[in-house]
């Protein structure tokens, strides 16, 4: 006889923890993004969508506007996650949050949804688009972090911290290998 193993709230929250994912959303959606720096995105000529690694090896799918449709990006990390480091997957959930936003700002955007994903990438995203004053929405309900603190105390002042002192606005491909493996 085959017992059937019901999946706990918790279990799903490891789950989301190890292999974080989130969705933004250029909303509302901006006449014309126009990049500030590096590659236009935008236009299309890159293919829809454009494919671009982060520092660690994660995937982000950037969706340029096309008709009614706002810009959007959505972005997880590897099953495998084949770049070794001496941080963790929650530093690198914070990280890669700062990384997608500071792309963002690059291809336009001045103003963020952050439409959906697990809910520490999600949280590190509303932190950074926050500390950087940048309007910012939440689409999913109950993910509103500002409101409620309190249930989300612990594990915001956790992130918060590490955030802070994780931060880096250098581009991408300038940030230094001391950094990226967690010293300085």
């Amino acid at each position: 006889m085959q017992m059937k193993a019901e999946v706990t709230t918790e279990q799903l929250r490891v789950l989301q923890d190890l292999y974080p994912y989130l969705k933004m959303v250029n909303s509302p959606k901006a006449k014309i993004l126009k990049t500030t720096n590096g590659v236009d995105y935008n236009k299309g000529d890159f293919g829809h969508p454009v494919e671009i690694k982060t520092t660690y090896g994660w995937l982000m799918h950037y969706h340029p506007p096309k008709g009614k449709n706002p810009a959007s990006l959505t972005v997880s990390a590897p099953r495998v996650d084949d770049v070794l480091s001496e941080i963790t997957i929650q530093q690198k959930t914070i990280r890669t949050a700062v990384e997608v936003v500071e792309f963002l700002k690059t291809q336009g955007w001045e103003k963020f949804e952050v439409d959906s994903g697990s809910p520490k990438f999600q949280m590190a995203a509303w932190a950074y688009l926050k500390h950087e004053n940048l309007p910012v929405k939440l689409k999913e309900a109950g993910q509103n972090f500002e409101n409620n603190k309190e249930s989300n105390a612990p594990i915001f002042e956790t992130y918060k911290q590490d955030l802070l002192q994780n931060m880096t606005k250098e581009p991408v491909s300038e940030i230094n290998d001391d950094l990226i493996k967690g010293g300085k």
